[in-house]
């Protein structure tokens, strides 16, 4: 908590930093833009080459409407025309202007009267809204105007043309489709003036369209969609309520004071307030794993603040107008700042995702080399461990037919041998079409009550096959009603493969123990021996498929531990082993018990 307290206060420090230093910088560069007092038009008999020239100290008046007008008078003796950067209603020798960025040829030698009133908005001030001066030098800012606003209609339409080629072939990122939207109404702003215009018909709604009304309607449709863009990848809930709805509480009083001049400045920065206020909260909130998103949706954050407070307080009059007005459509740039944030963002996710996929395929490629691996070491096996006992059957077999006339003991001998080498190979084919059906997954297991107890007991009871005449010393010390849930005969197969393994591997006269106990739930089975011991570097091997105890006296399949462990594994279980060398092993089995 501490820690975000502190990078909040980070965060604040840096953006009131920055906004100083930034708003600075514009302030310096409109103060040194070429400035013309009205009074002395008159007395020009030549333009400067410097211009064009804000005009400034003409007559600033309330008209009847309560709408601010600017009003000068002039005899022009140059080559020179009026320009108006701004949406104002400008009235020159009676005939009214209406136009923004028109620039007005003036004649030489002619007597003129200008008035200009707000279109848009009843408390902006006008004095800042006509420059004096050639028409090549209009025809210059025009230009770069145009350029900027083309560059930024032209990033609009690539965004919009990026986002519909992906989402064409992803179309599952529904927020491609909102992006896409965001920029076609990013790169043509009539068309919220469009839909104003039919509603404006409706009685008592024609405010809709002018000042701050419309700023606000058309900053809600954004605000709608940058929703439904962040949604997928930033928190965008605010308590209980998504941030659009504070945005629209908040505008609720800009419609309410649309009339009122200074009611209708307050509420329009406590809208903006607000709504950029929620956006801040809801980038804050990233988490630390997307630490880049979060700074970089900060940043465009931080400078749409800025130039959106530096255009407003031009407009107010509060800072001066120069250059930046005319050269540069900050509401355009600001519009696309966050724009441009959310699609550098969604252009990280969908690297992050083409990275992941390649390394989909990547392991996959792997998984299958891997597979064909082990496919391979598998009919190695299969061939090794079947051709040994086969060749061994033939040949005892073979000896015994031999022996049957003139020595029928040993006969009896080989064909034991023989009855030896097959049972081992039916079991070798029974542990390898267990072990098939393990690795493609096709077991089915049939849970149900099972008695530890009783089932280490039969599986102590049960022979095995190769060390019938062997004395071994086989101790119990198991349970009587500890029930767990599971599959009876494969736990029973589990528990034989350890203790034919204990078995096969514990020299005459040896010691097997069987040892269950239960504590916190968990059932602990140890099948200790006195045989052979397992070497450090295979006790982790010894559960993998073929794989064969180098220390073993006997041949084996490779496949019982492999199978045991996997039983375990479905049954929610672990299987270790500790084991010293010539000293023996204690196989232990863990299993929640029910």
């Amino acid at each position: 908590m501490k820690s975000n307290v502190r990078h909040i206060f980070l965060y604040i420090g840096i953006f009131l930093l920055f906004s100083a230093a930034a708003l600075y910088i514009l302030y310096t560069i409109n103060v040194s833009s070429p400035r013309l007092k009205t009074s002395q038009l008159s007395s020009l008999r030549e333009v400067p080459d410097h211009g064009p020239f804000l005009l400034m100290d003409g007559q600033l008046y309330e008209d009847e409407e309560g709408q601010f007008c600017f009003a000068f008078s002039f005899h022009n003796n140059c080559q020179a025309c009026l320009f108006f950067p701004r949406a104002v209603d400008a009235v020159i020798n009676g005939e009214s202007h209406r136009q923004q960025h028109s620039f007005i040829p003036l004649s030489i030698g002619e007597d003129y009267t200008v008035v200009i009133r707000s279109k848009d908005r009843s408390f902006s001030y006008v004095s800042n809204a006509v420059y004096y001066g050639t028409q090549e030098h209009v025809m210059d800012f025009l230009r770069t105007y145009a350029q900027v606003n083309a560059f930024i209609r032209g990033l609009c339409f690539t965004i919009l043309l990026f986002c519909v080629i992906l989402l064409f072939y992803k179309r599952s990122e529904k927020y491609l489709l909102w992006l896409a939207i965001l920029c076609f109404f990013r790169g043509s702003y009539t068309r919220v003036s469009l839909f104003l215009k039919v509603v404006t018909w409706i009685p008592g709604l024609a405010f809709l369209e002018k000042g701050y009304p419309y700023m606000v309607i058309h900053e809600m449709v954004t605000v709608f969609l940058q929703y439904k863009i962040m949604e997928s990848f930033v928190p965008v809930k605010i308590g209980k309520f998504p941030f659009p709805c504070y945005a629209a509480l908040a505008a609720v009083p800009v419609l309410l004071m649309h009339g009122q001049p200074i009611q209708g400045i307050l509420t329009g920065l406590l809208f903006f307030g607000v709504l950029y206020l929620c956006y801040l909260i809801c980038f804050l909130r990233l988490p630390a794993t997307a630490v880049a998103e979060r700074d970089l949706l900060l940043a465009a954050w931080g400078l749409t603040v800025v130039l959106r407070l530096f255009d407003e307080l031009c407009d107010l009059g509060v800072l001066p107008s120069g250059y930046i007005n005319l050269q540069v459509p900050l509401r355009g740039v600001t519009s696309m700042l966050l724009v441009l944030a959310f699609f550098a963002v969604v252009g990280k996710r969908f690297a992050q995702k083409f990275q992941e996929a390649d390394d989909l395929n990547l392991n996959l490629e792997e998984s299958i080399r891997q597979k064909t691996r082990q496919q391979t070491v598998f009919i190695r096996s299969l061939l090794h461990n079947l051709k040994t006992p086969l060749f061994s059957l033939s040949g005892y077999s073979d000896m015994a037919l031999a022996s049957l006339d003139r020595n029928p003991d040993q006969a009896r001998q080989y064909m034991e041998k023989a009855r030896e080498k097959a049972i081992f190979a039916g079991d070798l084919l029974d542990h390898i079409f267990l072990a098939t059906q393990m690795d493609a997954d096709m077991i089915k297991m049939q849970f149900s009550p099972v008695n530890i107890g009783e089932l280490l007991r039969a599986v102590a009871d049960t022979p095995t096959t190769g060390a019938e005449n062997k004395a071994l010393h086989m101790t119990l010390d198991l349970p009587d009603s500890v029930y767990l849930q599971g599959d009876p005969l494969y736990l029973r197969q589990a528990f034989q493969n350890l203790l034919d393994n204990a078995r096969l591997n514990t020299p005459e006269g040896g010691t097997i123990r069987i040892q269950a106990a239960v504590q916190n739930n968990l059932l602990s089975v140890h099948v200790t021996d006195t045989g052979c011991g397992i070497a450090p570097e295979d006790r982790e091997k010894i559960f993998e498929a073929y794989y064969s105890n180098r220390n073993g006296k006997r041949p084996s399949s490779g496949l019982g531990l492999y199978i045991t462990s996997e039983i375990i594994k479905r049954h929610h279980g672990q299987i270790h082993v500790e084991s010293e060398v010539n000293k023996g092993s204690d196989f232990i089995v863990q299993l929640p018990v029910s």
